[in-house]
């Protein structure tokens, strides 16, 4: 992968195999912008499992929900580091997730309407091809409209900041 990345002049040299695999949802990799040289290796592969990852690499609805899905993992990222550090106070934390909820629902309702704006790997995806669409925006709202509901039930009463004014 590495010296046909060079022959193509490509600036990514490195393959993540299974076990980097996890890195993606550090946002350390956007498999997006690598498509082309992912899917031109792939293409040189042997093996079923390889020509079966081809194929995905080149289904632009397959492409487009992986972009959704850094995107998504981008924001759950930035939450989780949010709640890190030295000694994070109970209220302050409570605050950045009852903050992240309010954002996923926000992103719940603009998605439900159509909007991929929120969403940078989509909108690069789109600006890039002039033809490409996004047809998956309910699939996108149903799914942030579950997360929310996953996060109200590990933490019932979240909006509700007069339950914890006894903690502050």
């Amino acid at each position: 992968f590495k010296a046909m990345c060079e022959e193509m002049g490509a600036n990514v040299t490195i393959l993540i195999f299974h076990t980097e695999v996890r890195w993606l949802s550090h946002g350390k990799v956007r498999v997006t912008k690598i498509r082309e040289e992912i899917a031109l290796f792939l293409e040189r592969g042997c093996t079923e499992k390889e020509n079966q990852l081809h194929e995905k690499m080149q289904d632009e609805l397959f492409v487009m929900k992986v972009a959704y899905l850094a995107d998504f993992f981008a924001e759950v990222n930035s939450s989780n580091l949010s709640l890190q550090g030295n000694l994070p106070m109970l209220h302050t934390a409570h605050d950045k997730v009852a903050a992240f909820r309010r954002k996923i629902h926000l992103y719940q309702r603009r998605a439900q309407d159509g909007d991929k704006t929120i969403f940078p790997e989509i909108t690069t995806l789109l600006d890039a091809t002039p033809d490409a669409e996004c047809h998956f925006h309910e699939e996108i709202s149903t799914h942030l409209l579950a997360i929310s509901k996953v996060i109200e039930s590990y933490f019932l009463g979240l909006d509700d900041r007069s339950r914890h004014e006894s903690i502050v």
